[in-house]
Order: C-alpha cells, then sequence, then structure tokens
C-alpha cells in the first residue's frame, strides 16, 4: 500500500480519526486520512500515545495497519492552543444491540405534530461497533441508512403515547436532522435507550446513565467564573433536574424550578440560567437540538405551567406563586371587613 500524501490537519480530523480507529469503519479512516488527518498525531494519553496504538488497544488490528502503511518517519507533537482533553471525546466500550423498531423519515425540524402508526415503518435496526444501522428486514444485507455514534449530539425520550406507538424516542446527529424510533413494548424501548445512551456518552459522564432521563446530550457552556472559552457539556435532563458533567469537572446539579432566571438571548443561541451565586450560559452549536433543549428545560422549570406542581420553587420547595399569593392576602386581604371579622349589615 502506498503512503498517502497528507494534508495540514485540522483539530475536527485529528479529533474524528482518533475516535474512528477505535471501532471497524476503514473506509471512514481512510477518507479521514485524504482529508488531511495526521496519523502522526499525538493522542495526549500516555497509555495510547498514537491513532495506531489507540487502535491496538481497542482490538482494530486492520486499522492500526492501515496506520502504519501512512505514517511519517518522524512523530511531531499535537500543539493546540489550550490543550486538547482526549479523553472527553473517547466514545465508551463497544455496545451491541438488534431487534426491529418502527421509523419515520428523517426531519430536518422538530417533531411538533403527532405521528400515527401509519406515518412508520419497520425496520431492522443493529447498534454494532458504534454504528446504528436500519434495514429494511432482518434478511437485508445493505443498510437503508446509518448513524455513527460519534454523530449522535442528543437522544430525547418522549412521554408514552406522545405519538402512535406507546413508546418513541428522537435522535438528534450533528448534520442537524431527526430520526424518530417507536415500539409498544416497553422492555425493548428501555434497552434501546440504554445502548444508544451508552454507545454515545462519553466515560467521563458515565453516571448520567444511570438515571432515568427525558433527554441527554451534548451541548457547550460557559459560567460566570470562566466567560472566554466555552467547555464541552454532557447534559441530562430528569424531571426537574438538569445534571451536567463538564470538561475536568464532577458532575453538578442543577434544580430548574429553583433558578432566579431562565431566558433565552442572543437570537436565540444562548441558554442562560442563573441561579444563587453562579450563572451558566449554555451554547446552541446546532440549532435543532438547542431548540429542543430549551423547550424542554423551559417546561421543566415551571415557565408558564398552569399547576402547582409545574411552579418555581423557593429555597424552603414553597411554589413562588404561593408566596405570592400570602403576600398578596396579608397586604390587602387584611384590610377587608370580611378578613378582620366584623359584622355585616343586614342584607
Amino acid at each position: 500500500m502506498q503512503k498517502l500524501k497528507l494534508k495540514t490537519t485540522p483539530l475536527v480530523s485529528i479529533r474524528a480519526l482518533c475516535i474512528n480507529v477505535q471501532c471497524s469503519d476503514l473506509l471512514e479512516t481512510l477518507s479521514l486520512i485524504f482529508c488531511g488527518a495526521d496519523v502522526n498525531c499525538s493522542t495526549g494519553m500516555a497509555s495510547c500515545p498514537s491513532p495506531e496504538s489507540l487502535a491496538s488497544t481497542h482490538f482494530q488490528p486492520l486499522q492500526a495497519e492501515l496506520i502504519r502503511h501512512n505514517l511519517n518517519t518522524e512523530l511531531p507533537q499535537l500543539q493546540v492552543e489550550g490543550g486538547m482533553d482526549l479523553e472527553h471525546y473517547q466514545p465508551p466500550p463497544s455496545v451491541s444491540y438488534n431487534g426491529f423498531l418502527f421509523k419515520t423519515a428523517s426531519m430536518g425540524r422538530a417533531v411538533t405534530e403527532r405521528k400515527v402508526k401509519e406515518e412508520f415503518s419497520r425496520r431492522w435496526c443493529t447498534l454494532n461497533d458504534g454504528t446504528f444501522s436500519y434495514y429494511e428486514s432482518d434478511k437485508n444485507a445493505n443498510p437503508n441508512g446509518t448513524l455513527k455514534a460519534s454523530e449522535i449530539v442528543c437522544l430525547a425520550v418522549d412521554a408514552p403515547e406522545k405519538h402512535g406507538f406507546d413508546f418513541t424516542f428522537e435522535l438528534y446527529s450533528e448534520a442537524e436532522r431527526i430520526y424518530l424510533f417507536g415500539t409498544d413494548d416497553p422492555d425493548s424501548h428501555k434497552e434501546w435507550v440504554k445502548c444508544i445512551a451508552k454507545s454515545f456518552i462519553p466515560a467521563t459522564a458515565e453516571p448520567l446513565l444511570r438515571l432515568s432521563f427525558e433527554r441527554v446530550g451534548r451541548l457547550k457552556c460557559k459560567d460566570g467564573l470562566n466567560l472566554q472559552k466555552s467547555k464541552v457539556g454532557w447534559f441530562a435532563l430528569v424531571g426537574s433536574t438538569l445534571h451536567i458533567y463538564l470538561e475536568n469537572s464532577k458532575g453538578e446539579e442543577i434544580h430548574l424550578r429553583k433558578l432566579n432566571e431562565l431566558s433565552i438571548q442572543q437570537d436565540n443561541e444562548v441558554l442562560v440560567l442563573v441561579e444563587k451565586g453562579r450563572t451558566l450560559y449554555i451554547e446552541g452549536e446546532r440549532k435543532l437540538d438547542f431548540a429542543g433543549w430549551c423547550v424542554a428545560i423551559q417546561a421543566a422549570a415551571g415557565s408558564g405551567g398552569d399547576t402547582l406542581s409545574q411552579q418555581q420553587l423557593t429555597d424552603t420547595d414553597i411554589p413562588v406563586v404561593v408566596l405570592s399569593c400570602i403576600d398578596y392576602i396579608t397586604q390587602c386581604g387584611i384590610k377587608s371587613e370580611e378578613f378582620m371579622g366584623k359584622k355585616r349589615g343586614p342584607p
């Protein structure tokens, strides 16, 4: 095999190469090399310092051989401003699962209307080596479509019976597409959600996988302590609690119904969450999944809810609207004759 002439390496190509050599997709690795991914780059990990060693560690001998055939004689060190946290981009161990699901055509806009059963088609689906594929049937060898785990940025679990099937979930891709799948089997639905989430959530955010989330995925954000640089974070929404794992930090929770402020700014590209002593700026890298996060977080925070269970809370877990009513009665109600217990005149 001849050596390929390499171009100047963009950072995104390096990340993609280091991720892809951990699975069996040789064509994707070859494509990344043609696009300029540097096979001599440093991964930043002592245990796997190069893409070749990374492939070997993940039991991908053909990937390692492809890398070896395209190595230069010198191994330059990766120089990136601010450093590169490759661990944050590493996928978890490979997950395998398969079975029948019902699928609609992929969409480029939010799913706001109810999808009836007739709009779904039965598909044989597989999850293997970091790739989710769907086929016309379990007899077909060529998939109708594929979605790499590294391309999935968000997984949303719909409320039961939101669509024609009892249980549905949505996959959001980096290419701004939504894939809607459904089933009437709760066990199958639960297993698919668990396996797909495990395939694209990195080990650094593994605790999110143990949550009964309505939405989980990747976003960028800044906080009040550091507004100069955005951090990549993994988020999960569970009820009215937002669970977050940022780069190089432990997990944290934000109780959305106790926020001091929740707003969308800068032409719907930044979601601002203000709590005591801290402001978090969540940024939208992609319009489609970010819009979904905004709607879900606003609903979870009690914005516009009609019941007490949907209202904003104080630090002592009392609905703010209840305190407002008490304040009003205290200020105005005690001035009325009925409240003071005074006798009324004859009717």
